[in-house]
This record gives C-alpha cells, structure tokens and sequence, in this order.
C-alpha cells in the first residue's frame, strides 16, 4: 500500500474517532494525584516494549539476468524474520547466490556482499567480486544490483562499488545510477557506451550544521572530464540546496598550491594526492565547518566517484595530514598519511525533521542530521526531539524532566508508531494547557510522520492505551499529522528527500 493510500484509511479512522468522542479519564488537568493513571483503554494493540522494529515477512522483486543478458528475469521471494534495516542486504544476498534453474547470479561464483549504505535515499553497495570483471560483466552486476534495489525500496540513486573502489566502465566513471539508467541491461551498456560524455550523478557529501556528520546529496558533473577532483572540489564549495546543511567550504581563489595528481602506491593501490593550501584554514573559519568534516566531505565524495580510486593524502600548506580531531575530543589517524572511505564511513548521516514551538506558539520544523544507521529508529527522532533547538527563536514543546529513558518502547505496525510512554510523561503532562498539550502531541507525530516508513502515531502509557495525557488532545487511537498547529499551516517536505 502507498503511503497516500494509507493516510486516506488512517483518516477515515479518525473522523470515525472523533463522532465517537473520548472519555474514561479518570484523573482531571487540576487534580493532585498526578502521578495516578488513567484507566486503559481495550481493545488496542499490544504496546511495545523497548525497540521493536522487526519485520516478520518482506517481498522482494530480484532482477536476475535473463538468458541472453539484455533484460531482467525478475523473480518474487518472501523473506522471513529479517530486521527492517537488513531488507537491502537480505535481498541482494539473495541476487547473488543465485535462484531456480532458471536464472543466474549477475556476479560471478564467490563474489561477497560487504555493505549495504543507504543515505537520504542515496544507496552504496560494496561487492567483492570472486574474479576479475569485463567491462559487461561489471554493468551486468550494477544494473542488476541497482534495479533489485530501486524495486525494494524509495531510492533516488545507487552507487556501486568493486571491493571499496568506484565502479569505472568503458573507461569512464559511472557514478550514481537513477533508475532511468538502468531500465533494461542494455540499455544501461548502450548508454555507458553511446553516451560516454554525457553528465553523471555523483553523491557529494555535506556538513550537517550540526557539526557532527556529512550526508550525501546527488549532484550532476561532466563524465570526460580531465579533472574530476576539481568539480567536485568545486561542488563541495557551493550550495548544497539541501537545508540543514552547508558547503564543505568558503568558495575562494587559492585553495590549491597545484593540481591533484593521481599515482599508483604499495600494493597497485590508486592515490590522489590533494595539495591544500594556507587559505584552506580561512575559508574553514568563514563555513562554520570543522576540519573533520571538512576532511569527510572531501574524502567521502571522492572516494565514491574516481575511477578505483583507493584512498586520498591530503596536505595543508606542505604538510600531510596525519590526524585529526573528532568531535567528541579523541582524534583519527591515518595509516601512512592515507585517508580512505572507511575512515569516515560512520559519519555519514541524513537530515531528518524535528518539529519544534516558534516564537507565535506555532510547529516549526529544523533540520538536523542523525546518523544513517539511526534513518529508520523512532527512538533516534525522539532523542533529537528532546534536545535543545539549534534555530534561534524555536523552543522544545516537551516538558523539562522528560528524557529518552521515559520512552519505553518504541514499535512500527503496519506503519503507525506505537509509541510507549513513562508515568512520568502521563505526570508532567499534567499541569499543561491545551494549546501546551496539542504541541507537545503533535510536535511528536509530526515528526514521526516525516519517516517514510510512518503514516500515524499511537501513544501508550506504562503500557496501556489512555484517552488523554492532559484532558484535551484524544490519543486513544492513531493520530496522523496535523498542518493546522504548524506556521503557515504547511507540513515540511519528507527530510528522506535529497
């Protein structure tokens, strides 16, 4: 089911609920006892307890090669007791080993599956092939791998790489693949071949304005071009049109001492050597960047686009760069001044959105980044939600006393949230206003409802469905997120969307 099919069932539910009305509360906004609860509410699912994100069952649509390689063979299997976050890797471990008599693996006997990074919708898988590849061979597995994805899941592009490297076919980088690219086998070939020159899509590499992470977002550049480093350089200084996040770095003449070079180091490994000049520290200063992410950026989004580029040395002003602080105080070394793109894999994040109260007493959303193994946790967004705003003029619509630990559990069913909640959240809700009341609700399914993945909300306290936290706002069934409280009356856009 779609995600509009869906809201349009949730809807119809709660104009049901409110002909219904709500009632039972048993403890009033003004009444002493507040660490009392509610008499539950029957007949509502089960509440969770802890993190319950598990999937019992998932279909997926595998496009195997068929006889001749041109097209797709695609082939349907039911995937059971697999983790929502594994859907991806569960489905192309299963492209690789190969199905019935009747199609084939796309990769070749004993290539592995290392990773499967998927990041504001950007995904980037790394194979180990079990031999070496024909340029055909190479497009046969990114075509196969791409369309496998782009099936299973909302992507707007994937990335391929061979054993850590950029994937190059026909002499040429092939960046990231849209689902255009590769509607066919052939066609992909065709297009790689034909159409050598035309633009690639490259995932480039953002600071979060947080200062804590980098998130992909795709960008266009020229494929025969002499000098990829330096559109992308280029692209990381400008604009990321992504909000919630900034350039790399100030645009500004000088940033280079000379060229970056390419040569070929220990073990046939490839290596860009990045000349970074005085200058660099400045325009540092002038982007609110930290030299870490500046670092990531770099590093990260040269990594995944170079022709089988394995690693970077970087240097400032004539000296390589060894080390470098990380956010939380310790500090990243690199083994013989080499940066490559496990180094700073674990920074990539996506921004997500957090609803918080604005100086009129409206929903206002923030962008803020969290990390891509958190994309799919309720209890990540929650976390974000508790904290401080970074925007000037935005407050927290949850109570002070409210921490992660009062989250109880946290489930997904059927895509609603299902919300679990400590009496201590039923106790400090209280004393607040309707309006008080309505933000805090709604500043929470807003949020949630921005995930793909959920349609509505439904809250539990210590375990048990309740009619309200405060005598105003009905939560014994879904919620679905609600325009009216926010500025301008205008829900933000999905924060999955590059």
């Amino acid at each position: 089911m779609s995600k509009s099919s869906a809201r349009m069932l949730a809807l119809a539910a709660a104009m049901a609920l409110l002909l219904t009305g709500c009632d039972g509360l048993l403890v009033s906004p003004g009444d002493s006892a507040r660490e009392t609860l509610p008499a539950p509410v029957s007949n509502s699912p089960a509440a969770p307890v802890g993190d319950d994100q598990m999937l019992n069952s998932f279909y997926a649509w595998l496009s195997y090669p068929n006889a001749d390689g041109t097209a797709y063979a695609p082939v349907s299997r039911l995937f059971t007791d697999t983790s929502l976050n594994d859907e991806a890797f569960a489905a192309l471990q299963a492209l690789l080993e190969g199905g019935a008599s009747s199609v084939r693996s796309p990769a070749p006997e004993g290539t592995r599956l290392v990773s499967v990074e998927i990041a504001s919708r950007i995904a980037t898988v790394n194979l180990i092939p079990g031999r070496m590849l024909s340029d055909d061979e190479k497009a046969t597995i990114a075509a196969c791998v791409s369309a496998t994805l782009f099936n299973l899941t909302e992507l707007s592009a994937v990335n391929v790489l061979l054993a850590g490297r950029p994937l190059t076919l026909y002499s040429l980088p092939v960046g990231a693949l849209r689902e255009s690219d590769v509607t066919s086998i052939s066609d992909l070939k065709e297009h790689l071949q034909r159409d050598g020159a035309a633009a690639r899509s490259a995932a480039v590499y953002y600071p979060d304005a947080g200062g804590r992470l980098v998130v992909p977002t795709l960008r266009s550049l020229s494929a025969d071009s002499d000098n990829a480093a330096g559109q992308l350089l280029t692209l990381l200084a400008s604009a990321p049109g992504q909000t919630g996040l900034l350039p790399a770095i100030a645009a500004r003449e000088g940033l280079l001492t000379s060229p970056c070079t390419l040569s070929a180091a220990d073990n046939n490994r490839l290596v860009l050597d990045i000349p970074f000049s005085a200058a660099v520290y400045d325009a540092l200063e002038e982007s609110d960047v930290s030299r870490w992410q500046f670092l990531a950026s770099v590093v990260l989004t040269l990594t995944t686009y170079i022709d089988e580029l394995d690693g970077i040395r970087i240097s400032f002003d004539g000296k390589p760069v060894k080390s470098v602080p990380l956010p939380d105080g310790g500090s990243l070394s690199f083994e013989n001044n080499l940066l490559t793109r496990a180094d700073f894999s674990g920074s990539i994040g996506e921004i997500a959105v957090l609803y918080f109260v604005d100086e009129n007493g409206a929903l206002s959303p923030e962008f803020r980044a969290l990390p891509a193994g958190d994309a799919t946790s309720i209890r990540a967004r929650l976390a974000l939600l508790m904290e401080a705003p970074l925007t000037d003029g935005l407050a927290s619509a949850i109570p002070d006393g409210i921490t992660p630990s009062d989250l109880l559990g946290a489930g997904l069913r059927s895509s609603t949230a299902l919300i679990n909640l400590s009496r201590n959240v039923y106790a400090l809700c209280q004393p607040l206003t309707p309006e008080e009341e309505a933000r805090f609700v709604y500043a929470i399914v807003n949020t949630l409802t921005c995930m793909n993945s959920v349609n509505a909300v439904r809250f539990y306290v210590e375990g048990q469905t309740v009619d309200t936290l405060s005598g105003s706002i009905c939560i014994k069934n879904y919620l679905l997120p609600n325009r009216g409280l926010c500025a301008g009356h205008t829900l933000a856009a999905a924060s999955e969307t590059p």
